[in-house]
């Protein structure tokens, strides 16, 4: 395949440049692209004139210093340019040798045009070139992507490698996170696996890592690596076509991608009606064991859970088929990770994941939660996880048992519905379980008031977070002062103030247990109070007359 694409050595050989240009640094650089030909003056503000990959033409008129002419090619070699033309007949007649150096140290063409010339005419004929050029190469790319798409449409995405890599003649190779390779030689992959870690901290999304003869396209779908496309020459730098090319096969697997996962998917969620059966408790063991193994679930299990979430509505089934597809790649994935098998089920504006985890799978716990981390990284059109709330229902062993850990979950989702950002455990609630149905009934903050009674007033503030502490630490003057940061006589003083107000005996029996519950059951409702500030932008300083109203 012709190398399409001009450099800075293509266009110095053409009739606008060929008779009036000398190369007086940076040979090494001559082989940069040059994306467009620009005229610009030290008078410019450089940052706002140029993209990068241009030809600059100057005449030198601004350069009324040395260090002013060492500032514009130093903002020139920053902002990326390919290449720097002085005109050296009219205002600038020697190229000083300051700038010599700077442009060799930084492989950076500096080219002096030896004769007054009409950069009008130079940049009209140079872009129009590369105008021209561009036309073609992208009707060149088109082809490439109908004969792509007629060879992928008859057989596999391994066809469509084999032809781009005889289209252009070079190495291609595709190397997905998990499952078959292609074109991957033993020479090949150690170079990749070389350059990894660098990739996955150089490149953002759609970006390219391209070195002389080498290009390397990280897939990411929905901001995961999903594994690299190669292109690498033997012989040769790889061209602007070729990167494009690049970009073409990469797009077009990740399609393939897309439209082979949202299938299985689909199929999945019209075959999972039954989940509706399980989740509430309506199905025998075998029937259940044999449904799972239907989709594609073989393991024994020995542990069951499902997390809820709650989505907005999704108005079409475009979106509704963006959801599931976003759903297998990525929710799927951060479970998987944590050895995890999961099946989704959506009814209304809730999502439940049936959370499977196999024998000998340890902290199951701290792995859904590290999950769920996980998976608040990622924002797409119809959630923004990391401030949705996620509950875990109840671990159940026997999937028969599943029911209860589905409506524990979906209790817990719906109670908790304001803790933005949130992921509650169920199993992990211990004494909140029943705080929602006491305050809901008001005996909760009457027991509050009734207890506590003046420690609630906002002067008080810092007792009460004391006498937490306190219980906290089983009554332990000396654990409580190192907990708090204070000397011991200082948290002295404070018992007092606090006994002064509670009354004796608030150390032990069931005034001790009354009294830690009080100030759990008080600073629970303060969190709430708090979750719903932040969600209708008000102050809070009104806390304790809400809770105590």
């Amino acid at each position: 395949m012709e190398n399409t694409g001009f450099s800075v050595r293509d266009l110095l050989d053409t009739e606008y440049l060929r008779h009036i240009t000398k190369v007086v640094a940076g040979e090494k650089g001559l082989s940069r692209t040059v994306s467009w030909v620009h005229i610009l003056e030290i008078r410019d503000i450089i940052k706002d004139c140029v993209n990068g990959n241009e030809m600059i033409l100057t005449t030198g008129i601004g350069f009324a210093t040395k260090e002013m002419a060492i500032n514009f090619l130093k903002e020139l070699i920053e902002q990326n340019v390919s290449a720097l033309c002085i005109e050296t007949a009219l205002y600038y007649h020697q190229i000083d040798q300051d700038l010599i150096d700077l442009a060799n140290q930084n492989n950076f063409p500096l080219i002096e045009i030896t004769e007054i010339s009409r950069f009008l005419d130079i940049t009209r004929g140079l872009n129009t070139l590369l105008i021209d050029t561009a036309a073609k190469l992208y009707l060149d790319a088109d082809h490439y992507d109908n004969q792509l798409s007629e060879i992928s449409s008859r057989g596999t995405i391994e066809d469509g490698i084999r032809y781009t890599a005889e289209y252009l003649g070079l190495e291609v190779a595709y190397l997905p996170m998990r499952g078959k390779q292609y074109g991957v030689t033993p020479g090949l992959k150690k170079l990749i696996r070389s350059k990894l870690a660098m990739l996955e901290k150089k490149l953002k999304d759609d970006q390219i890592y391209h070195e002389d003869n080498i290009a390397i396209k990280n897939l990411k779908i929905f901001d995961r690596s999903w594994g690299y496309l190669v292109f690498k020459s033997k012989t040769r730098e790889l061209s602007k076509f070729e990167i494009l090319i690049l970009n073409r096969l990469a797009n077009k697997i990740r399609n393939d991608f897309f439209e082979k996962m949202l299938k299985e998917e689909e199929k999945l969620y019209e075959n999972n009606k039954w989940l509706k059966k399980w989740l509430e408790g309506a199905l025998p063991e075998v029937m259940i064991r044999k449904k799972m193994r239907a989709s594609g679930f073989y393991d024994d299990f020995e542990g069951f859970l499902v997390c809820c979430t709650m989505l907005p509505e999704l108005g079409s089934a475009k979106l509704f088929n963006d959801f599931i597809l976003h759903t297998t790649i990525i929710v799927r994935r951060v479970f998987d990770e944590e050895g995890f098998s999961i099946l989704g089920y959506m009814q209304d504006n809730i999502i439940s994941y049936i959370v499977m985890s196999p024998k000998g799978n340890k902290d199951v716990y701290e792995k859904i939660e590290k999950a769920i981390e996980h998976l608040r990284q990622y924002k797409n059109q119809f959630v923004d996880y990391k401030k949705s709330v996620f509950s875990i229902g109840k671990k159940v062993e026997k999937c028969t048992d599943l029911k209860k850990s589905y409506e524990t979950a979906v209790e817990a989702l719906k109670d908790m519905a304001g803790q933005r950002g949130k992921t509650i455990i169920y199993d992990k609630l211990y004494i909140n379980r029943i705080m929602r149905k006491l305050q809901d009934q008001y005996v909760l903050t009457e027991f509050i008031f009734d207890h506590l009674g003046a420690l609630l007033e906002p002067n008080n503030e810092e007792l009460l977070y004391t006498l937490k502490v306190y219980y906290e630490c089983n009554c332990s003057k000396q654990k409580t002062a190192k907990q708090l940061f204070i000397a011991r006589q200082t948290l002295y003083y404070r018992l007092q103030k606090i006994e002064d107000i509670l009354g004796e005996g608030y150390e032990e029996g069931e005034k001790k247990f009354a009294l830690e519950f009080a100030t759990r059951a008080y600073l629970y409702l303060l969190d709430n109070i708090r979750e719903q500030s932040k969600d209708h932008h008000s102050d809070d300083s009104d806390r304790v007359q809400k809770i105590t109203r």
